[in-house]
C-alpha cells in the first residue's frame, strides 16, 4: 500500500512540473529588434528582414496574463494612436495590448525598453537647456574696394603734363604728395592776372582788395592750394607749372597719364583707394534673407591664410535679387590692418544671427524627421520611451552652435532621443 502510494506522488510530481512547464513555455514571446510589431510564440526569424528573433524579456511588474487586464490597445508604429479594441493602426500594423497597471493614459505612446537593449543600442541622455539660439549662414563672396574710399586726380583746365612723380599703377601715396606738374596757358594767365593786382593795387583801397580777392577765387577755383597762392603773394613770380597733390592716401588703382601728355578738363588721370577698410559683397540665398541683418557679425577666410580670420559686420543687404542664381549680394565691411585682404580675392563667409537670447534647445538628433513630420523622443521613465511633435523652430533650420535645435513647445521636461552614431542612440533629460 506504501509502495502503491509513493508511486502515485512521485508520477503526480512529474506531471506538475510538465504542465508548469508547458505553462511556461506558453508565456515566452519572441520579437524582431528592427520589427517590433512582428511577436512569436515561438522561436524563429522575422519574416520581414530574416533576422532571428529574439525572446522579450518579462517585466519586473508583470502579473500572470490571466490577472492582467487590457485597457487599450495602441500603435508601436504611430505614437499616440490608440483603440479600445483588437485592431490594425493607419499602417496596417497590429496593436499591442497596454494593461492596465503598465502605463497611464497620459505615457498611452510609450515603448518598453529593458536595460540590456538600452546597452545595446548605446542609449544616453542630456539635460534640455535653455540656451542662446544661432544660426549661422555660411556662403563665398569677394573682396572688392571701398566705394567711399575711393578719389580720382583731375584738372579743371587744359594743360600739358611737364613732369611725372607717381608713374606706376600700384604705388602707395599719401595725401598732399605732388603726383605731376602741369603747364596750362589758362592758369599762367590767372596767375599773372593775381600778381598784377597785387602790384598795382594798394592793400588799403577797397576797390583793390575785392580785385585781389576775386584774382585769389580764380586760382582756387582751379584748385591752387593756399600755399601755392602764398607763396605766389610772397614771390610775385609767375610759376610756369603747378604741382598737383594726392586728394587721399592709398593706393594708386588707375593711371592714365604719361609724362608730356596733354590733358583735358576733367579727364580722369589717377584713381586712388584707401584700403585700410575694403569691402565683402557676399551672395545669400533667398531662404537665408530672413535671418540677415545689419551690424550682425561676419567672418572670412582666405585661401592664403587658411589658419587666420578676419571678422567684419553687415553694413549693407542689396534690395534686388538675381534672377540666374537667386541670390541677394549683402555687403560686409571689414578693418584691414597689414592689407591682408585685397580687391579681387575671393573668401569663404560666415554670417552669425543670433535669433533668441533664451530657446528651450534639445540635441539636434533629437528631432527624428519623417517628411514634413518631425518627432522627438522623450523618456517617461527608466525603461520606457515615447514620441512627440517637438514643434521645431521657424524653417525647421535654427540651430545652436554646439548642435541643438529649438523646439517651441515643451509641455513635460522628459528626455529626448538623439542618434550620435550610426545606430546608437542618446536620451536628453530634463525635469
Amino acid at each position: 500500500m506504501k509502495q502503491t502510494l509513493s508511486i502515485f506522488i512521485v508520477i503526480a510530481s512529474m506531471l506538475w512540473l510538465a504542465v508548469d512547464a508547458q505553462c511556461e513555455d506558453a508565456k515566452k514571446l519572441y520579437t524582431c529588434g528592427m520589427h517590433p510589431q512582428v511577436i512569436q510564440d515561438h522561436p524563429g526569424n522575422c519574416p520581414i528582414c530574416g533576422m532571428k528573433l529574439t525572446l522579450i524579456r518579462k517585466q519586473a511588474s508583470d502579473a500572470s496574463a490571466g490577472e492582467r487586464k487590457v485597457k487599450f490597445y495602441k500603435s508601436t508604429m504611430t505614437p499616440g494612436e490608440t483603440s479600445p479594441t483588437p485592431a490594425k493602426d493607419s499602417m496596417g500594423m497590429d496593436m499591442v495590448p497596454v494593461y492596465e497597471d503598465a502605463a497611464s493614459v497620459d505615457n498611452s505612446s510609450a515603448i518598453a525598453v529593458d536595460a540590456a537593449t538600452m546597452q545595446n543600442i548605446n542609449l544616453r541622455t542630456a539635460e534640455v537647456r535653455r540656451g542662446a539660439l544661432r544660426k549661422t549662414i555660411r556662403t563665398v563672396g569677394a573682396i572688392d574696394y571701398n566705394e567711399t574710399a575711393l578719389s580720382d586726380v583731375t584738372t579743371k583746365f587744359k594743360g600739358w603734363v611737364e613732369k611725372l612723380n607717381v608713374d606706376a599703377t600700384g604705388q602707395l601715396v599719401h595725401r598732399g604728395e605732388p603726383m605731376f606738374e602741369i603747364y596750362s596757358p589758362e592758369l599762367y594767365s590767372a596767375e599773372v592776372e593775381f600778381i598784377q593786382v597785387l602790384k598795382f593795387g594798394s592793400t588799403n583801397d577797397p576797390a583793390t582788395e575785392n580785385l585781389r580777392e576775386t584774382a585769389a577765387s580764380k586760382l582756387r577755383f582751379f584748385d591752387v592750394p593756399e600755399a601755392q597762392i602764398a607763396e605766389l603773394e610772397n614771390s610775385r613770380k609767375v610759376l610756369k607749372t603747378l604741382p598737383v597733390v594726392a586728394p587721399i592716401s592709398g593706393f594708386v588703382i588707375e593711371k592714365n597719364v604719361v609724362a608730356n601728355q596733354m590733358v583735358d578738363a576733367g579727364m580722369r588721370l589717377y584713381r586712388i583707394a584707401d584700403l585700410g577698410i575694403v569691402w565683402v559683397i557676399a551672395q545669400v540665398y533667398e531662404q537665408d534673407l530672413s535671418f540677415g541683418k545689419l551690424g550682425q557679425e561676419a567672418v572670412v577666410k582666405v585661401a592664403s591664410l587658411p589658419d587666420r580670420e578676419f571678422r567684419g559686420r553687415v553694413t549693407y543687404i542689396y534690395p534686388s535679387v538675381d534672377a540666374k542664381t537667386r541670390t541677394t549680394k549683402v555687403r560686409l565691411e571689414f578693418e584691414n590692418p597689414g592689407y591682408f585682404l585685397k580687391p579681387g580675392m575671393f573668401v569663404t563667409a560666415q554670417i552669425r544671427a543670433q535669433l533668441e537670447d533664451s530657446a528651450v534647445l534639445v540635441p539636434e538628433s533629437a528631432v527624428l524627421r519623417s517628411g514634413e513630420k518631425k518627432h522627438r523622443i522623450c523618456r517617461v521613465e527608466w525603461g520606457q520611451v515615447r514620441g512627440a511633435r517637438p514643434g521645431v523652430g521657424r524653417g525647421g533650420g535654427e540651430r545652436h552652435e554646439s548642435g541643438h535645435q529649438r523646439i517651441e513647445s515643451w509641455r513635460t521636461r522628459g528626455d529626448i532621443g538623439a542618434i550620435p552614431a550610426r545606430f546608437g542612440k542618446s536620451v536628453a533629460r530634463g525635469d
